[in-house]
Formats: structure tokens, sequence, C-alpha cells
């Protein structure tokens, strides 16, 4: 299935909707989930498993549909923590989980610090990008947040 720019970028974009919704209707519970990850360690999509058995990724998987997003958006928000499990739109979310694990290597977290992101060699070579790239990769999406902050005036 060929990959559009669009729905890429969209689910790029929505990958994380699932936490406005968690912390709308769910704020008390989110807040247990951040605080154990930061006590752990550990991602706060695990904790969010083990705590109320969903995670963020499904519910936005659930909201993209409810949206009518197209199922490759879909398949993408609800497995970008576990692309393997996608059995109909793999590589595309192969590539919203690699720079889901880039944003957050890059500092770019809205979770626990001190944890270590890395992709996964399944989705590097789905991406098909080699490995020493993604480096370079990460750079540049440092480079463009810091010129969105700049010309935002986001601190």
């Amino acid at each position: 299935m060929p990959m559009r720019a669009e729905e890429l970028y969209c689910a790029g974009m929505m990958h994380d909707i699932g936490y406005l919704i968690l912390d709308r209707f769910m704020g008390t519970e989110l807040d247990t989930a951040l605080e154990q990850a930061l006590n752990d360690k550990t991602p706060i999509h695990e904790q969010e498993e083990f705590l109320y058995g969903f995670t963020h990724a499904d519910v936005g998987g659930l909201l993209a549909e409810k949206w009518g997003m197209t199922p490759m958006i879909q398949a993408a928000v609800k497995y970008h923590h576990n692309p393997q499990e996608d059995g109909n739109y793999f590589e595309t979310t192969c590539f919203i989980s690699a720079a889901n694990v880039l944003a957050h290597q890059a500092g770019f977290t809205n979770n626990t610090v001190g944890i270590t992101w890395e992709l996964e060699p399944h989705v590097v070579k789905a991406v098909g990008i080699p490995l020493e790239q993604f480096d370079a990769i990460r750079d540049v999406m440092v480079q463009e947040v810091l010129k969105a902050q700049d010309t935002f005036k986001i601190q």
C-alpha cells in the first residue's frame, strides 16, 4: 500500500492525541501513571497499560476512528509503540514509531526523562533508512524545532 505524505504528516501530528482524552477524562489516573513512570524510569505507556489496561495509543486510535480518519492513520496512532502488532499498515506505522523515538531521543518528551529510547531493528528495516543516518535526522529535527520556537517566540 503506498504511503501518502499528508497521511504520514497527519498520523505524526496525531499519534499522541489520546493524551488529551486521558487528561480530560482521567486526569488523576494519568497523573498517577506519570508519577509511577517517573519513579520506575519506564515509559508512561507501559504504566498506562499496567494501571488501567489500555494506553493513550489505544484511546487515540479510537478517536481517530470516531473522527473518520483513514485506516492508515488510525493504525499508526494505535500502534506507534508496537508497530509489529499492525498487520495492515506496518511500514507506515514504523515511520511514526521511528519519529516518536527520535523525538524522545532529542528531548521532546511528554513523559519521563532518563529513559533510553532505541529504534527497534524491525522499525529501522521497515523504514529503509540506514541506522547511521538517524543521528542526522534527529539533529535536523532539533534545529527545526529551535527555528519554530524562535519564529513563534516560544520558550
